[in-house]
């Protein structure tokens, strides 16, 4: 009997054993390297052979031929691992060097050259690191430059391994056999989706907790076993990823190359030539200054959040060790670059940034949803506008979607007589110490005078009525001859007039104190006014006054007050609102719209009522919402 037996010589001697097969693993081996077809003919012989079932013996091979497999990569990873450097390498040389080979084959946001040069380095360092920042390299449309990147990545970073798609598996397996810097292009075609796989990436960013834990066949049974998958990620895509990995990345956002733009065209069959060299100093660089990143303890801006603060760490201490300029190129990077992340997280703090700032310019404590939304789209350089998919303005129930995870939710508030869906300063109080940083933004106190009061206060019939800017208000100067018009701005000069597109005539020219109106919408009325008394008078006129006692329902005019009623002639609310304007609606009814709520209501339900009675406004804020113009007369 032959001392070692093969599937063919044992299709020749039908009496031989187990025992006669003294060399397993090479039976294994050469039956891993047949072909599939090959393999098929030879492995139900195989399996008689070694005593076990066809099924066991598949199992076997395809794990033989996956450790083949490997150990080919690795061979291949070492053989493309240069020597280090013999000579002792300037870190700050070394990094000018790096940025340099980025600027030359590519196009570059500022700080970007200098960030990949640091990143570049990272990968040698990995070592000294608790935490490695995921590379996003991401663009709005193809063409932008990425895959360039991610070559030129491969061609100057550590042990690098590159896949255009790749796996949960392959990618925990992937980390812990060879330990490589990992360069994952393509990603908007598989990640987004896949969770499973994002979950991994975020756990290698952090050295402690980078494990992943699955069950492996031993023997006859199956056991847990911990993957580590701590290690330096590139990652280039179309858009933007996922938040959680987002969070944990350095952003280099590219455009597309314009035409006045040059850079050198890479050729991939020459840039070895260029970065061998780089390589062999990275790692003697990296041998020699191991100690002095293990003990650094960069300044890194106070302005980052925890999460960014921790992404720049690494490159903060290579950028100090290396010294020369490079601290301070760092801190030029981080200011161009860290904050061009939009991810959905981020989004929310900006909103809660801008809110806070619209609560900081009312200065009031309620505000309804309406107004809020309203508010936020006239920010510029803001996406309410223009959110989503669709770039439609921001509407209500997006920005309550949107506030739900800081645990914000509207509720019925009160704003002098209206009441609606809205939110208070207190809902966000919580959310703003959390998650803000800087302060608001203080802007330029408002100057606000009272009222001039003056002799021969009327209205008049030239000028309209204009919306003041909260954010930019100049007192109302009331004076002679002063009167509300229809189509000239309202002026702060002395002949300052309180407007109405009603027609009116003007008041009598003795002595009357008028009080002007500050309503932030037009108030249109049709309605021809009586002239005020030509008696004396110490109070201000009432823009209602008529020239008779109109029946109490008929007859509503813009600039009325009056009480809404339900279809069944029921009170729907408690105080009186002021009309601003009244509109035909599509289905060819009268609708009311109101100042105070700028709402619609069938005129056919609404119950006109007496002004109510004026108090005056204790502050700046009331002055400035003033609904109308009220005088009274002795």
């Amino acid at each position: 009997m032959a001392e070692k037996l093969t599937p063919e010589v044992f299709d020749q001697t039908p009496d031989a054993t187990l025992a006669d097969v003294t060399d397993q693993d090479a039976l294994l081996a050469e039956l891993a390297a047949l072909s599939p077809m090959e393999y098929d003919r030879r492995r139900e012989s195989a399996a008689k052979l070694l005593g076990v079932r066809v099924s066991t013996l598949d199992a076997a091979v395809a794990a033989q031929r996956s450790t083949i497999e490997a150990q080919n990569v690795t061979a291949q990873l070492a053989a493309a691992t240069p020597a280090p450097w013999t000579e002792a390498v300037d870190g700050a040389q070394l990094l000018d060097d790096l940025a340099a080979l980025y600027r030359r084959y590519v196009v570059l946001p500022d700080g970007a050259a200098d960030m990949l040069a640091l990143w570049t380095l990272h990968t040698y360092t990995i070592d000294t690191c608790m935490i490695t920042p995921r590379l996003a390299v991401v663009s709005p449309q193809k063409r932008c430059g990425k895959t360039t990147v991610m070559e030129l990545l491969d061609a100057a970073a550590c042990n690098t391994l590159s896949a255009a798609n790749i796996s949960t598996a392959a990618l925990f397996r992937a980390i812990e056999q060879w330990r490589p810097t990992m360069l994952i292009d393509e990603a908007d075609t598989f990640l987004p989706d896949n969770e499973e796989l994002r979950g991994v990436l975020n756990a290698g960013y952090r050295r402690p907790t980078a494990y992943v834990v699955r069950s492996v066949p031993v023997g006859d049974s199956w056991e847990p076993r911990k993957f580590f998958v701590f290690g330096p990620v590139a990652i280039a895509m179309i858009g933007k990823l996922p938040s959680t990995l987002a969070d944990r990345s350095i952003h280099l956002r590219l455009r597309r190359k314009a035409k006045h733009e040059k850079v050198e065209r890479l050729r991939l069959d020459r840039i070895g030539d260029t970065t061998e060299g780089l390589q062999r100093r990275c790692l003697r660089w990296a041998q020699d200054h191991l100690p002095e990143l293990k003990a650094s303890d960069p300044d890194v801006p106070e302005t980052l959040n925890d999460r960014a603060a921790d992404n720049w760490r690494p490159l903060c201490a290579i950028a100090e060790v290396a010294g020369g300029e490079w601290p301070a190129r760092v801190q030029k990077a981080i200011a161009a670059l860290a904050g061009t992340d939009m991810d959905d997280d981020a989004v929310g703090v900006m909103l809660l940034e801008d809110i806070r700032q619209i609560f900081e310019d009312q200065s009031d404590e309620h505000i309804f949803s309406e107004t809020l939304v309203k508010t936020l789209h006239t920010i510029e350089e803001r996406p309410w506008s223009e959110w989503g998919q669709q770039r439609k303005p921001l509407s209500k129930t997006q920005l309550a979607g949107l506030l739900r995870p800081f645990d914000i939710r509207p509720k019925t508030v009160r704003v002098k007589h209206s009441e609606a869906k809205g939110y208070t300063r207190a809902d966000f109080a919580d959310a703003w110490t959390r998650y803000l940083s800087l302060p608001p933004v203080k802007t330029a106190p408002r100057s606000v005078t009272p009222l001039q009061v003056s002799n021969d206060a009327g209205l008049s019939t030239s000028q309209t009525v204009s919306s003041p800017d909260p954010r930019s208000v100049t007192p109302l100067q009331v004076s002679s001859d002063a009167g509300v018009s229809a189509s000239t701005p309202l002026q702060p000069h002395s002949g300052t007039s309180v407007t109405d597109q009603s027609t009116c005539n003007s008041a009598s020219n003795k002595g009357c104190n008028g009080v002007t109106d500050r309503g932030v919408k037009n108030v249109t009325d049709q309605d021809t006014r009586i002239p005020a008394s030509n008696k004396g008078c110490n109070g201000v006129t009432d823009q209602s006054a008529e020239n008779g006692e109109r029946e109490k329902n008929r007859d509503i005019h813009a600039g009325d007050w009056c009480y809404l009623l339900s279809a069944d002639g029921i009170q729907q609310n408690a105080e009186p609102y002021l009309i601003a304007s009244l509109e035909t609606g599509p289905d060819g009814q009268q609708y009311a719209r109101f100042l105070e709520t700028d709402t619609g209501w069938p005129l056919a339900q609404c119950e006109r009522t007496e002004p109510p009675t004026p108090a005056a406004p204790p502050d700046e804020e009331d002055f400035l919402i003033w609904p109308r113009l009220i005088c009274s007369c002795t």
